[in-house]
């Protein structure tokens, strides 16, 4: 095969397993359950075994969306003539709204090599940002602890593959309610709080220095 052929299959395979993701969330069964100003709410299962409001499925479908494509870009595996072949991918296709053939790109060895490091260096800051956010639900009361306790089942989905990702991937778990790829960094009141978080998680100078860069690079 060639690289084409190789990225072909690649993304005939994401696209699919996205799809039985989606598939997964078609509604069976639905019934009454409460209402609120807007008009009645349902309580829903759904095809995969899930139940919950109706108005929460497309916020879980896109977190196993987003966990999907964080793990395949650390390893997919396609066949090709009986034989297994196992290839990484730039985690660039994470958190675009739509992405074609020519989006996949097979990450080299050395390539390899270097996003190992980084994610060596942001998963321990990660640790540290947790912590961090927990102390504060514990230390101020004044935060809605139903919206940000529910923003914690996504932190799994913190991405560590890069400075950039990491920060993107920290909106997406602090906006469930919104939960849509690149426009969540719009949000400004998110933002001051994240990086009031950020300051108490005991930053290297190195860690300082590329996340105020990311932030300074953010929609005001």
């Amino acid at each position: 095969m060639n690289n084409q052929e190789i990225k072909g299959k690649i993304y005939e395979k994401i696209t699919r397993c996205i799809q039985e993701i989606i598939d997964g969330y078609k509604i069976i069964h639905q019934e009454e359950d409460g209402c609120d100003e807007y008009g009645f709410l349902y309580w829903v299962e759904c095809e995969n075994g899930f139940n919950m409001r109706e108005h929460d499925i497309e916020t879980y479908m896109k977190k196993d969306i987003l966990n999907y494509l964080q793990n395949c870009v650390l390893g997919i595996t396609i066949n090709h003539n009986d034989n297994d072949y196992e290839y990484q991918l730039s985690e660039n296709i994470i958190y675009m709204k739509t992405f074609g053939i020519d989006d996949i790109n097979i990450l080299t060895k050395d390539e390899i090599d270097e996003r190992n490091n980084i994610i060596e260096k942001i998963k321990p800051l990660k640790q540290r940002f947790l912590k961090s956010l927990d102390n504060t639900f514990k230390k101020d009361s004044g935060y809605n602890m139903d919206r940000f306790l529910g923003g914690l089942a996504f932190k799994n989905e913190i991405c560590t593959l890069n400075f950039k990702d990491f920060v993107n991937s920290l909106f997406i778990t602090f906006n469930t309610i919104d939960f849509v790829y690149k426009n969540i960094i719009n949000n400004s009141y998110n933002k001051k709080l994240i990086i009031s978080i950020l300051k108490k998680s005991e930053l290297s100078d190195e860690e300082n220095t590329k996340l105020k860069n990311i932030f300074k690079s953010l929609p005001q």
